[in-house]
């Protein structure tokens, strides 16, 4: 994973940047108890998505890099078959 992607997925996943908007949200507009679930509820979606998004860029990651870890030790085991 690159510094950016891991920095991107950190940055839209801390908890803490959820909470607080969804409170000023409900207190500015006055909303009820009920559509400040909603509203939390939603926003909770989003987080969710964002996390399924990282698992997988990891997923897709982790596969590119056993692909080239079995690929370096095809080549090694040719060399060692060669000498």
């Amino acid at each position: 994973m690159t510094d950016q992607m891991r920095q991107r997925c950190l940055t839209r996943l801390l908890p803490g940047d959820v909470e607080p908007e969804l409170d000023s949200i409900a207190h500015a507009a006055g909303r009820d108890e009920r559509e400040w679930y909603q509203a939390q509820e939603r926003a909770r979606d989003v987080l969710i998505g964002d996390l399924q998004e990282c698992i997988c860029e990891l997923l897709i990651k982790n596969q590119q890099l056993r692909w080239l870890l079995e690929s370096e030790r095809s080549k090694k085991r040719e060399e060692f078959k060669n000498v």
